[in-house]
């Protein structure tokens, strides 16, 4: 700041800055408030983002060394400031770069919510009547302390049988595909770099099947809907707009429909409560 004003910061008096970080997606953001000695409203106000520490730094220091540049007097003649590398742009540089970086209170206020995709490899137990793996895929909407997420999930068929010590006795290969929406509220902020949620919600779609070892092969297809719980760990890339997601999901069917082979038996049915876990990718869009 003194290299950007041309003279010390001690000869510079009748202003006072506050300024509050906190995370943002992506990045860091900061709110500057300008106040004059003695005054009793705020003299000004900024909101600055950047992607990294370093440069929010910068913007803090560029947007300070211009309100004081603008909003001071011409200080006594002073002995000249030593240059030290590396070079610092001169204050019309700097009005603007802080320019560049900034966001005025409504326009900051104004942002809609934050636009996020995800996709993950998923291992199932308790839906099929093997454990097996699947895939996902996700939309996000976040708000401060809120997310909406909708959800996709295939897990490929399995297959069952009647007798379950006996692979070629009759049974059947099931498959379930289904769609989910949950609400998600943060467990921890930035600990670590690792953010923790929790999510609440439910999937609906359909699980379906096709006999096996009959004479006679049918199809069959029943409903699925389910309540589900998540815990959602996510561990941000520094320097770019994707994350490690992690995912732990209890779910509850409200639906047990059996898969029954006619006048032979039953196959399966979905457990009570059953388990997912899941590991995948996050791109943040918006």
């Amino acid at each position: 700041m003194e290299r950007a004003l041309g003279r010390p910061l001690a000869g510079v008096s009748g202003a006072r800055f506050l300024v509050h970080v906190q995370p943002a997606k992506p990045g860091v953001r900061a709110e500057l408030e300008i106040l004059e000695d003695g005054a009793a409203a705020p003299r000004g106000f900024r909101s600055l983002a950047a992607n990294t520490c370093d440069e929010l730094t910068q913007q803090i220091a560029l947007a300070i060394a211009l309100a004081l540049g603008e909003h001071t007097a011409e200080p006594a003649a002073t002995p000249p400031v030593p240059a030290r590398p590396p070079p610092v742009p001169a204050l019309d540089e700097a009005r603007s770069a802080a320019a560049s970086g900034a966001e005025s209170e409504p326009d900051a206020g104004g942002r809609g919510p934050g636009l996020a995709g995800s996709a993950w490899v998923i291992g199932d137990t308790g839906t099929l009547p093997s454990m097996g793996w699947g895939l996902g895929l996700g939309v996000e909407l976040g708000w401060p302390g809120v997310e909406l997420r909708a959800l996709g999930t295939l897990l490929p068929e399995r297959e069952g049988t009647i007798d379950a010590s006996d692979p070629s006795a009759p049974g059947a290969r099931i498959g379930l595909l289904a769609g989910g929406l949950l609400a998600c509220l943060p467990l921890t902020r930035h600990l670590a770099a690792l953010d923790l949620s929790g999510c609440a919600g439910g999937e609906l779609g359909a699980l379906s099947g096709d006999g096996t070892g009959v004479s006679t092969p049918y199809h069959q297809r029943t409903v699925w809907a389910a309540a589900r719980i998540d815990v959602v760990a996510r561990w941000a890339l520094p320097q770019t707009a994707l994350a490690i997601e992690g995912l732990v999901t209890a779910a509850a069917p409200l639906t047990r429909d059996e898969f029954v082979l006619k006048d032979i038996g039953s196959v399966h049915r979905p457990e009570s409560v059953l388990g997912r876990a899941a590991l995948g990718v996050r791109i943040f869009i918006d």
